[in-house]
């Protein structure tokens, strides 16, 4: 065979074929490495964010429980913060103090301590709460002591203070780092009333701690920091936990966490390439910082960089039909699996089990995501029965199981919508048990408690279909009728019918705790509806007011609202508070109404109050000496009234021609039953220097009605000081012979009532007879008041009466206008009087 020539193309054309495909397959191999290199890096980068999204997705979702949870149960904080702070002061070892609040976060039999639980369990520093001025409050568990620590300066709690759920930065507590997260505690005025906060102890383990156990290659490095102090507070590498960074400037991975946005960087340390990879967790301002050695990372591809160079072509086709084919067949399972879930994510249906396929490695993912669904389910079904649960404690009456106020209120406007839009009427009633103190107190809280209970019961079992019965408060009742004949006339007799029915029954014994009980209410009405639609609190205010009316009237009564129902309320508002401006301006003056003896000798005067307002001219003593008692005005004002007449009374005994004269003073029960009343008469008479013994002191029989023994020990301690006692309006209330005969008085007074129409009712002159003889058998003086005409006192004078009072006589006069009357009219002699009493 001839030697092949250079020129030849049998070996030209071979070799060149040969050159071609080698240097193809070289530079194809090249190539590879440098996209795979290229790929693997992307790929690293990929992966770097996925892991870095994922473990901040996860932190994030774990930081939002557990605030969910700390809002939860600072919900059950806010009324004992607000109403009975006091209770959180007692000491952290008491249980009782932290049930309520602690015990509702999670719904199981034993609630209180399994909340206490996974409370410590969420945060292993403890929890603490404070006021609105951050002062600790409470703590725990108990060990870790907190209570009474001032935090008000912490920006934490300011800012939980201010409406937010912070997380804190990490700082160092007693030489423990810390990271807290922090609520605020809502008040019923809707602003924060103080904070509840839980602590992370970053030294101990924690949600955090699943870091350490984080492996990224054999170099890679995985922490968390704080963006705010560039502070690490957890890392695969324990002993970093708050590590400062870098300062600014000198690294870019420092850099970009100072921007607290997701990053991916490349920076070279120490002439080592590093990929780095930040993803931030927005709900603390932390953020997730993943770094790995390039060398590291693009190591397997360095290794295989020359096989895959010399069997690129026959392994990659090859191994290309192998894998595709076996791949087919290998994952037809999971592209129908996929194919499913990518259906239920296109038509927005919930989530719903797959079929198990045979595949084992499908079939253990689509048990994994049925696992999850089941959990789902379970969590929505554990949800909706926790907002369900929720929704009846915040709606309904523990004690009744009716409707409490704000569940009434909704229902409320609801069927005053419906009332205006059909023009229908509709009716509120309010109930209030007359004296149900008395059960209480007869018969104890748990009897009173089994009372109302069964009156709930009775008095559903009475309203008919579709009425509403709630329990706003205590001892009261709202009823709620609807579809009411549509005529307001025919509307409220319904109403009434109804309200009187439900008095009667309600009036019939009532079984509980083993006892019967007689009940009266009373009931408040207001009709609504027809084409005026008022607010449900409006309603709410015109029934109260009817119920207060009708409690006014007396037990057992039903009344309507009327719209001067209101106009009295605003007027006796005013009449109070320009009460309150007379006294403190001293706006008061005292008229005088002379008393006379049967030869017509003035021997004293009464002392009568008298208001002429700036405002509204003269007001009736009628009207506004009830308002006084009732508001305890009366207080002030009878010792403003008692100085004065004792004033008037020590300048007449300056007076030759007037020291006979005795003043009248009226005294109410609620000032005679003052514990120091004696003291205050004993103070007037030394600042006055008025002669005790020219002073009475009219007394009703109501303020004797209390404690006899007491009224007789202060009696005799002001006849000690020479006053003497007259018994006002006698015979009007439960006079009794007895407490006559034990009290010191000195004189009776006939109400004018008797002695108004003694002339004319036979009944009226046999009571007047009556007690001027009494008054003569017990050696007292016996007073008229009321004497109108001359004819009233002759009469009088001739069944034994020696003294009067009355218009007959004189009106009640002015200081001024008295000493006119006086000057006309002679007064009884000094020597003339009583003398002053022996003591005793």
């Amino acid at each position: 065979m001839a030697a092949l020539s250079w020129h030849s193309l049998k070996l030209r054309l071979p070799l060149l074929i040969v050159v071609l495909f080698l240097g193809g397959l070289w530079a194809l191999a090249g190539f590879a490495n440098y996209q795979l290199r290229h790929d693997m890096r992307h790929q690293i980068e990929r992966q770097q964010r996925s892991v870095a999204a994922l473990a901040a997705q996860a932190l994030e979702h774990t930081l939002q429980e557990r605030q969910a949870i700390l809002l939860r149960v600072a919900r059950h904080f806010a009324p004992v913060l607000e109403h009975a702070p006091e209770q959180l002061n007692r000491p952290a070892t008491d249980f009782r103090a932290l049930r309520q609040p602690f015990g509702e976060v999670l719904s199981t039999p034993d609630s209180t301590q399994l909340g206490l639980v996974v409370l410590q369990q969420l945060f292993n520093g403890g929890t603490f709460v404070t006021n609105a001025q951050g002062l600790a409050l409470t703590s725990f568990p108990p060990h870790i002591l907190r209570t009474g620590n001032d935090y008000g300066g912490e920006s934490f709690i300011q800012a939980a203070l201010a409406g937010r759920s912070v997380v804190s930065a990490p700082f160092i507590e007693t030489g423990t780092p810390v990271v807290v997260l922090a609520v605020p505690i809502w008040g019923s005025s809707g602003q924060p009333i103080g904070v509840l906060a839980g602590v992370l102890d970053l030294s101990r383990p924690n949600f955090l701690s699943r870091i350490e156990q984080q492996a990224y290659g054999e170099q890679g490095t995985f922490f968390i920091a704080d963006v705010a102090t560039q502070t690490v507070l957890a890392a695969n590498q324990p002993q970093r936990v708050m590590e400062r960074l870098p300062p600014l400037g000198s690294n870019p991975v420092v850099d970009a966490l100072a921007q607290g946005q997701f990053a991916q960087v490349e920076y070279d340390n120490q002439g080592q390439a590093w990929l780095v990879a930040l993803q931030p967790i927005t709900q603390a301002h932390w953020m997730v910082v993943i770094s790995l050695p390039l060398d590291e990372a693009l190591a397997p591809i360095d290794s295989v960089n020359q096989t895959i160079t010399l069997a690129a072509v026959l392994v990659s086709v090859l191994a290309a039909l192998a894998i595709a084919w076996r791949l087919h067949h290998e994952l037809r399972p999971l592209a129908a699996t996929t194919r499913t879930l990518s259906a239920m994510v296109r038509n927005g249906g919930r989530l719903q089990r797959i079929a198990l396929p045979k595949q084992t490695e499908v079939r253990d993912m689509v048990q994994v995501f049925n696992h999850l669904v089941s959990e789902v389910e379970a969590r929505q079904q554990a949800e909706r029965e926790a907002a369900a649960h929720i929704d009846r404690l915040t709606s309904t009456d523990a004690l009744t199981g009716l409707p409490n106020r704000q569940a009434f209120v909704d229902i409320l406007a609801q069927v005053q919508a419906q009332c205006v839009a059909g023009h229908g009427l509709g009716a509120l009633l309010y109930l209030d048990v007359d004296d149900f103190q008395s059960v209480n107190d007869t018969l104890g809280h748990e009897a009173g408690d089994a009372f109302l209970t069964a009156l709930a019961q009775r008095i559903r079992q009475l309203l008919p279909p579709g009425a509403v019965v709630a329990r706003p408060s205590g001892d009261e009742f709202l009823v709620l009728i609807s579809q009411l004949p549509p005529q307001w006339g025919d509307a409220a007799l319904h109403t009434e019918r109804l309200a009187a029915a439900l008095l009667h029954a309600l009036e019939q014994p009532l079984a509980f705790a083993h006892t019967t009980q007689h009940c009266s209410v009373s009931i408040g009405i207001v009709v609504f509806g027809g084409a005026t639609h008022e607010p449900p609190m409006e309603l709410l205010r015109k029934v109260d007011l009817a119920l207060h009316q009708a409690k006014n009237t007396g037990p057992g009564s039903i009344l309507f609202y009327e719209a001067q129902m209101q106009a009295q309320v605003t007027t006796r508002a005013r009449l109070q508070h320009d009460l309150r401006e007379a006294l403190q301006q001293e706006s008061f003056c005292l008229h005088y109404q002379p008393q006379i003896n049967a030869a017509g000798q003035v021997v004293g005067v009464e002392a009568l109050v008298r208001w002429i307002s700036k405002k509204h001219g003269f007001i009736s003593p009628a009207e506004f000496i009830p308002l006084a008692e009732k508001t305890g005005l009366i207080l002030p004002l009878g010792r403003w009234i008692l100085h004065t007449a004792c004033t008037q009374l020590a300048q007449w005994a300056r007076q030759p021609q007037r020291q006979g004269l005795s003043m009248a003073v009226n005294v109410s029960a609620g000032q005679f039953q003052q514990s120091n009343f004696v003291e205050q008469v004993r103070e007037v008479l030394q600042e006055t220097g008025a002669p005790a013994h020219q002073l009475k002191l009219e007394l009703t029989e109501s303020a004797m009605v209390e404690d006899m023994d007491a009224v007789v020990a202060r009696m005799q301690a002001l006849r000690q000081l020479g006053v003497r006692f007259s018994i006002d309006d006698f015979g009007t209330g439960f006079s009794s012979l007895a407490y006559l005969k034990r009290l010191p008085l000195d004189q009776l007074k006939i109400d004018q009532g008797f002695v108004r129409d003694c002339l004319e009712d036979h009944n009226d002159a046999s009571i007047a007879q009556t007690v001027i003889a009494l008054g003569h058998s017990l050696g007292l003086e016996v007073i008229a008041e009321g004497v109108e005409t001359a004819a009233h006192q002759a009469a009088l004078q001739s069944w034994g009466c020696r003294f009067f009072q009355g218009y007959g006589i004189s009106k009640p006069l002015p200081a001024q206008a008295l000493e006119a009357f006086l000057t006309t009219h002679a007064a009884v002699a000094a020597s003339a009087t009583t003398a002053p009493l022996p003591p005793g």
